[in-house]
């Protein structure tokens, strides 16, 4: 199912360009695995460490970064705090929807 993006808003924005309709949960999953890998390796730490200072296991971490499992929120806001980012980075939002980085 997919959805149109939402008309001008108070923001004076309107359609924009970086706004993307509703994409396949794999696909999804897929890219946020993608930004946490990104943003772990532009911090300098192992998966070991980072499943280390979230409290989950290098295999758990490993599938959420390779798309293979579902990232809860509250592990996901554990992975933001421990790699000292927003929680934006790591799903590719701005102001709660979904973004294309680049298309600005």
């Amino acid at each position: 199912m997919t959805r149109e993006p939402p008309a001008a808003d108070d923001d004076g924005q309107g359609d924009r360009a970086g706004l993307v309709e509703r994409r396949d949960p794999l696909a999804l999953r897929r890219q946020l695995g993608q930004r946490i890998r990104t943003w772990r390796q532009r911090r300098g730490v192992s998966q070991a460490e980072l499943a280390e200072r979230v409290g989950v296991t290098q295999s758990s971490l490993s599938n959420y970064e390779n798309g293979k499992r579902d990232v809860s929120v509250y592990i996901l806001m554990e992975i933001a705090g421990a790699l000292e980012v927003e929680l934006e980075d790591l799903t590719g939002t701005v102001r709660g929807r979904l973004h294309v980085p680049g298309s600005d």
